[in-house]
C-alpha cells in the first residue's frame, strides 16, 4: 500500500529509499539532495549536523533533480518513514518493500551495517534494477564475493564513501618532500573506518602511489592504520578514527616539518558528486575498477569475519 503525504509532480528516473541504521541520517541528506525538503520540518530531523549544514546550501541540486526524484521511501518502521516523506517531499511511503521495488528505476538502501540488511539487499538486487549502498557492501572478502555474486549484471551494486569525493582528496598533493600524511574520520573503525580508507585510495590513485599495507592498532578508542608508501622515497600514510562524534574528517600532511590540513566538516557537496556519478556512469565500462576498490577496501580495512 502506498500512503501519500503530498503529491508531487515526478520527473526522469524514479528512486526509492530503503532501510536505516542506527545514528545515520542519509535518508534525510540524499533525498533533499534530489527533492528539496520542507523547512517547517527541518527541526524534527533527528541529526543536529544535518540541521546545521543543510540550510547552507542550495537544494535541490540541478545534477541531480534533473535526472531524477526520489518518489518512495520504506523503512522497517512505518513513522520513521513517513517522518523521513515530509521532509524530504517523498510522495509515496510503502509499508511493503517488494511494491516499493515495483514501482521504482532504481534504489539507494541507507542501512550502512553490513550486517543484518543482507535480506534487504538481496531482494533489491534481485529485481535487477540498480542500487546503491552507502559506506561498504561487506568488511570481509567472503561476504563481499557472496554479494557481487547476487547481482544481475555486473555493475549493478555501486557504492562509495561520500568523503572520497571531497575536494580535500585533490588539495593536498604527495610530493618528493612528504613526510607522512593523516587521514582521520570520527567513531569506530568497523563503521568510519571505510571514510578514510575510500579516501585513501582515491588519493593513492591520483598521485600514483605504490603502497603496502602496514600494521593496524587498535585503542580504547581510537584505531590506526599504517600504510607505507613505496615512491618516491617511501613514507607513511596513517589511517585513522577517533572513536568519537566529535571529530571531523580531515586530511593532514607534513612536508620538510610543516604541517597541512584540510576538514571536512560540511558533506553536502560530496553527497552531490558520489550520487551524480553513480546515476551517470556506466556500469559496463567502470565495474572492474570499483571492484578494485571493494577489494582493496576490504583488505585494508582488515575486520574480522561478520
Amino acid at each position: 500500500m502506498a500512503l501519500r503525504p503530498e503529491k508531487l509532480v515526478l520527473r526522469g528516473m524514479k528512486l526509492g529509499i530503503v532501510d536505516s541504521s542506527v545514528g545515520n541520517g542519509h535518508m534525510f541528506s540524499f533525498s533533499s539532495l534530489f527533492n528539496g525538503y520542507e523547512p517547517s520540518e527541518l527541526a524534527r530531523c533527528p541529526f543536529p549536523a544535518i540541521i546545521s549544514y543543510l540550510p547552507k546550501h542550495i537544494t535541490p541540486v540541478d545534477a541531480l533533480s534533473s535526472k531524477a526524484e526520489v518518489s518512495a521511501v520504506w523503512m522497517h518502521d512505518l513513522e520513521y518513514a513517513m517522518n523521513v516523506a515530509r521532509f524530504g517531499k517523498i510522495v509515496n511511503v510503502y509499508s511493503d518493500i517488494n511494491s516499493l521495488i515495483e514501482n521504482v528505476d532504481g534504489i539507494i538502501i541507507t542501512n550502512d551495517e553490513p550486517v543484518g540488511r543482507e535480506s534487504v539487499l538481496e531482494l533489491c538486487l534481485a529485481s535487477g534494477k540498480m542500487v546503491f549502498i552507502d559506506k561498504m557492501i561487506a568488511r570481509t572478502l567472503e561476504n563481499l564475493n557472496k554479494i557481487l555474486q547476487l547481482q544481475c549484471y555486473p555493475g549493478q551494486l555501486y557504492c562509495a564513501s561520500a568523503i572520497s569525493f571531497s575536494t580535500a582528496v585533490n588539495e593536498i598533493a604527495w610530493e618528493a618532500n612528504t613526510e607522512y600524511m593523516v587521514f582521520t574520520a570520527p567513531k569506530n573503525w568497523a563503521n568510519y573506518g571505510i571514510h578514510v580508507v575510500d579516501a585513501f585510495l582515491i588519493f593513492a590513485s591520483l598521485n600514483n602511489l605504490e603502497y603496502e599495507i602496514g600494521k593496524i592498532t587498535h585503542g580504547d578508542t581510537a584505531s590506526e592504520r599504517q600504510i607505507n608508501i613505496l615512491n618516491p622515497r617511501g613514507g607513511k600514510i596513517l589511517l585513522r578514527t577517533e572513536g568519537r562524534a566529535d571529530v571531523n574528517f580531515s586530511i593532514k600532511a607534513s612536508k620538510n616539518g610543516i604541517e597541512q590540513k584540510v576538514t571536512i566538516s560540511d558533506p553536502f557537496d560530496a553527497f552531490a558528486a558520489m550520487l551524480n556519478t553513480w546515476l551517470s556512469r556506466d556500469p559496463a565500462k567502470t565495474h572492474l575498477a570499483e571492484y578494485k576498490r571493494y577489494y582493496d577496501a576490504v583488505g585494508i580495512l582488515g575486520c574480522n569475519p561478520e
